[in-house]
């Protein structure tokens, strides 16, 4: 796939993304939990990105290989699939698939052309990561149903701030990076397609 292909639909997914987070992850909890427990989740969620992604980039500068490249798809990854396993809402599957699948595609083809790692080593590591992102899912299921809506409102919210901190930290600038001016329209596009679905 082209880089600059890559880069718009990359952008893409990012506008579908930020509008079903900021509704179903941000807006329906502040109708489900009192405003103050969102306030203070979501810029804990932030923070809990950043901290892990702080993690990811010490242990690159380390070259621990594949152990970094899960943990930059697992701080990625796993707040939107705690979410999606509390919440599942067509809009929020769609956005989540349309990001991971540019970033996967870039992530592979990106090992393949740095590295001297065989196929086989390259789809290990990236089933290694579906596999735990599937845990995700089942995790935030299963959390939610042994809790209240409210404290579900609240998780939800807490997975919220990680998205979007992860959005406008990686995704966001990378695909204005690779697809350029174009990746603005790309996330216009994504974001009211996201509201058409929603």
């Amino acid at each position: 796939m082209p880089k600059a292909l890559a880069g718009v639909l990359l952008a893409f997914a990012s506008g579908a993304l930020m509008f079903t987070t900021a509704t179903e992850l941000i807006q329906h909890p502040l109708e489900q939990a009192p405003m103050w427990s969102i306030l203070v989740a979501v810029p804990l969620g932030a923070l809990a990105f950043l901290g892990l992604n702080a993690l990811s980039d010490r242990l690159s500068a380390g070259n621990q290989g594949s152990v970094t490249l899960l943990i930059g798809v697992m701080v990625d990854g796993i707040p939107e699939n705690l979410a999606l396993g509390s919440s599942i809402g067509p809009a929020l599957l769609y956005s989540i698939v349309a990001t991971n699948f540019p970033e996967a595609l870039t992530g592979a083809r990106d090992m393949r052309t740095r590295t001297s790692w065989s196929r086989r080593r390259v789809v290990s590591i990236w089933s290694l990561g579906g596999l735990l992102l599937t845990l995700a899912v089942l995790a935030g299921y299963f959390l939610t149903q042994f809790v209240s809506d409210e404290v579900t409102a609240v998780i939800n919210a807490f997975a919220g701030g990680a998205v979007v901190a992860s959005l406008f930290a990686a995704a966001v600038p990378e695909g204005h990076d690779q697809g350029g001016s174009w990746a603005a329209m790309g996330t216009a596009v994504g974001f009211v397609i996201a509201a058409v679905i929603a």
